[in-house]
């Protein structure tokens, strides 16, 4: 008597929902990974608007100020990473909330190169390691990478030393850093929160 063979579906039913893997073992984004990044970015841009707007209104003038706020720029793209673990997700959400800012700040499509970079710039430290571990401290890396070359050296180079009081100067150059190391925190403890709501893939970590 032959037995009846089991489609990998029916041997598995969450098997639909897992990314799809290459015959090499690459994961590839499934369509529900794709629809989580593009609500995390929607969700993101709540701050990261406002961000934009400030930089172009205040930038120059108060600079702490926008110092302080640096860290909008890598929340979505962190949060993304923390809670699906999988590779390419910070770039995807990066991305997309280039394209909202580009069509809803001033500073127009010029912010779609920039998030491009910083997701890829997100994406490194994990690369390195083949998206095969996501340790609590690799995700500060990438943070620190933007916080200094988006916001602390330019800061530093357009105003120099000489404009601003030792003090201010001082924060413009350490308040990025700060801001983003907050920021991948709030976004490590929300992803958590939201895995063990049953809202994220539920793999170990």
């Amino acid at each position: 008597m032959s037995q009846e063979q089991t489609s990998p579906e029916e041997a598995d039913p969450t098997h639909r929902d897992r990314p799809l893997v290459t015959a090499s073992g690459e994961r590839l984004l499934s369509t529900r990974t794709l629809m989580t990044c593009a609500a995390i970015a929607v969700g993101a841009s709540v701050f990261s608007i406002p961000v934009a707007w400030a930089e172009a209104a205040v930038g120059a003038s108060l600079p702490v100020l926008y110092a302080a706020m640096a860290g909008a720029w890598v929340f979505g793209s962190v949060l993304a990473q923390a809670l699906l673990r999988q590779g390419g997700v910070a770039l995807v959400t990066a991305v997309l909330m280039g394209l909202i800012s580009a069509i809803t700040t001033p500073l127009g499509w010029s912010t779609g190169a920039g998030f491009v970079l910083i997701g890829l710039l997100l994406e490194l430290p994990f690369l390195c390691v083949r998206y095969r571990r996501w340790p609590t401290w690799l995700f500060l890396p990438g943070p620190l990478l933007v916080g200094f070359l988006f916001n602390a050296l330019p800061l530093a180079f357009v105003l120099r030393a000489g404009a601003l009081q030792p003090i201010a100067f001082a924060l413009v150059l350490t308040l990025p850093l700060v801001s983003c190391v907050l920021a991948t925190v709030l976004a490590i403890v929300i992803a958590r929160r939201l895995r063990r709501a049953g809202l994220g893939p539920q793999q170990a970590p």
